[in-house]
């Protein structure tokens, strides 16, 4: 009855999370129950990922814990975890560039913590200029960009690479102790009170000219 929070497929199974624990089911027979129960928590998972053959969960009491994934769900082993976040980490994502592995992770506590999968440690801490308006409840990357959600309805855009491509002026943080400056902050517009329900288009500020484009 627990609703499902999130999955991934891997080597013909597919992993599930939705309450304290990870269900893995074998997608090669489409039986209607789970092969094996893997991954126990003490409180709710709310997000899993695969990421170099290791699965990674994120809880509600903030830790990230770190998993094998051998052929045999039923051997999954505890490997270690990650706990700085103090509440509920609502989503995580995995960037890679060369030798660099980075895991993002953005919690309830306002925070988007930058995790070193090399070390297992966290090395920035990511917070919004107006962190105390909104809780942030997604983050999502690309090669170039790193996008955070928050629940004031923004989405604030950085570099995934520790540098800045803005040509306004503005207090510059790359060259801080947290080399993420933002970019720019897309929102949704004010509601049409001609057409209830309707929104007006996303806007976007402090980009460069050609550095972003909305379709």
């Amino acid at each position: 009855g627990k609703a499902i929070q999130s999955c991934f497929g891997f080597r013909g199974y597919a992993y599930t999370a939705g309450d304290s624990r990870v269900n893995v089911w074998d997608m090669r027979k489409f039986e209607g129950t789970a092969a094996a129960t893997c991954a126990r928590d003490t409180t709710e998972l709310t997000r899993i990922l695969e990421i170099d053959a290791y699965l990674y969960t994120a809880s509600s009491n903030g830790a990230v814990r770190q998993w094998s994934l051998p052929f045999n769900p039923e051997k999954v082993e505890f490997r270690g975890q990650m706990w700085l976040h103090n509440k509920s980490i609502n989503d995580m994502c995995h960037w890679r560039f060369g030798s660099e592995s980075k895991l993002f992770t953005a919690c309830d506590d306002r925070e988007c913590r930058v995790w070193d999968l090399t070390t297992n440690r966290c090395v920035h801490v990511i917070e919004p200029v107006d962190r105390m308006q909104g809780t942030l409840r997604s983050v999502a990357c690309s090669d170039h960009m790193l996008f955070i959600g928050s629940s004031n309805g923004k989405i604030y855009v950085f570099l995934t690479e520790q540098k800045c491509r803005r040509q306004d002026r503005h207090e510059c943080t790359v060259k801080g102790p947290v080399p993420y400056c933002p970019q720019c902050e897309l929102r949704y517009g004010e509601e049409n009170p001609e057409m209830p329900g309707e929104f007006k288009p996303i806007v976007i500020s402090a980009m460069e000219v050609g550095g972003f484009h909305h379709r």
